[in-house]
């Protein structure tokens, strides 16, 4: 969600990389203003405005490529 070079990620469950990464945002603001300016430019990703109309393009396009909506189709 954050992207692929996003510098504040750590390993699932890696206790130690989250307290590297705690240990380095408490001591070095310009990498704490870093990790806040990358994550304000992507805030408009999440906004639920947003999410509602990718969604609605995924399922235009998945009825596009598949047919019929499902509430449309023939019972079994």
């Amino acid at each position: 969600m954050l992207g692929r070079g996003y510098p504040g990620y750590y390993a699932l469950a890696d206790e130690r990389g989250l307290a590297r990464q705690i240990r380095r945002v408490a001591s070095d603001s310009a990498y704490y203003a870093r990790l806040k300016r990358l994550i304000a430019d992507r805030r408009a990703l999440f906004r639920a405005e947003t999410e509602r109309r990718s969604l609605q393009r995924l399922i235009a396009e998945l009825i596009s490529l598949f047919g019929k909506s499902p509430s449309t189709r023939e019972k079994l």
